[in-house]
């Protein structure tokens, strides 16, 4: 069996569209997002630490059953945006309408389950962390 060739394609220029540049001017807003909301958690817990651990063991347990559910529901919902991409690029922007309106009824729905989920059952979720 032979091996498959290896793509040898260089990488797209900084000044030129779809290069590095246009890459980093989409990307880094993101990062920054996604690095600021890591430092007001470690702030956050910093002083709720204060508190004592029981008030911090609480809260780190209650975000991370909010953090599974949700990052379940977003990365579920995100995938729209794989598809309205592929439709705007195939030159089929009348399919993208579709698509939103089903992640957002998938969203808003999932989003009211959850909380009619975790209103009801939080005592439940307490006791099977060892909160009472």
């Amino acid at each position: 069996m032979s091996e498959p060739a290896l793509s040898t394609t260089p990488l797209p220029p900084l000044g030129k569209p779809g290069g590095s540049r246009e890459l980093m001017r989409l990307a880094l807003p993101l990062v920054f997002s996604s690095s600021f909301l890591t430092i007001q958690l470690t702030a956050d817990r910093m002083f709720l630490s204060e508190s004592g651990t029981d008030a911090l063991n609480a809260v780190l347990s209650g975000a991370m059953v909010f953090w599974t559910c949700y990052i379940l529901l977003q990365t579920t919902a995100n995938f729209a945006t794989t598809f309205v991409a592929q439709y705007i690029g195939a030159g089929q922007p009348e399919r993208v309408g579709p698509v939103i309106r089903q992640s957002m009824i998938f969203s808003v729905g999932g989003g009211l389950l959850l909380l009619i989920l975790l209103y009801s059952g939080a005592e439940t979720f307490a006791g099977w962390m060892g909160h009472s």
